[in-house]
């Protein structure tokens, strides 16, 4: 894509399997086919580490924004990189609909209180968007149930880097929720299949695969309860 058009910014995944988020922005910065060499790149990982903020920008990467994304944090990169510095308010002006998004009162708010999710932190997150949330609870209901056999299936083969990237993939989707509990055992399932640490993967596993019930059943809860708001499958709110 970087080769056929021109781009304001780039905003890089940093855990991508084949070509990694380093890997993509060195070869952007070797050839930035229509692109200015010093267009900016900006990391975007559930590694939130010191030394991951570092490492990106030691492979040449401009900035760093660590998962779960704050829309409020998002806007400021975006305004600080951006050229030329007259673009601010039109950028601004682009933003707004996603930080203060309009017709909310179509859209129910969430319940205050919800077993293993922090609904008001996430929304705080995403700008209290709130119908953009609600597509977020559905599609991790309908993409992620099936996780744990998926990481039970990498494990048989062995193939630990695909178990570690599965469970980071889930850190940074549970952290979006507010699914705080359910992050951290993907975080610790994640650093076990890192570190190749056979006897700590399937304790780290069984936990993880009861904190994704718990956040599975809540979500659940939400879509059979016709108070919540809740779009289901093809609806619009």
């Amino acid at each position: 894509m970087v080769q056929q058009q021109c781009f304001d910014a780039i905003l890089m995944d940093i855990q991508m399997p084949g070509l990694d988020g380093y890997q993509a922005s060195a070869r952007i910065r070797q050839n930035p086919g229509l692109n200015p060499p010093a267009i900016p790149i900006i990391a975007m990982t559930a590694n939130a580490q010191t030394e991951d903020r570092q490492k990106a920008l030691d492979a040449g990467l401009d900035d760093y924004l660590s998962k779960p994304i704050n829309m409020t944090r998002l806007a400021a990169i975006l305004l600080r990189w951006l050229k030329p510095p007259t673009s601010a308010p039109a950028l601004a002006n682009t933003l707004a609909p996603i930080t203060n998004p309009p017709d909310q009162a179509t859209v129910a708010l969430p319940p205050q209180a919800l077993e293993a999710i922090d609904m008001p932190a996430a929304l705080a997150r995403l700008g209290n968007n709130r119908a953009l949330y609600w597509k977020v609870l559905g599609m991790f209901q309908s993409g992620h149930a099936q996780d744990i056999e998926k990481l039970r299936a990498a494990l048989r083969q062995p193939d630990l880097e695909l178990a570690r990237r599965l469970a980071h993939d889930l850190k940074g989707l549970a952290g979006t929720l507010g699914a705080d509990e359910l992050r951290a055992a993907a975080k610790e399932l994640e650093s076990a299949c890192a570190a190749g640490d056979r006897p700590a993967i399937e304790p780290a596993l069984a936990r993880l695969a009861a904190k994704l019930t718990v956040v599975l059943e809540a979500i659940a809860s939400l879509t059979t309860d016709s108070a919540s708001g809740y779009p289901r499958d093809g609806e619009k709110r």
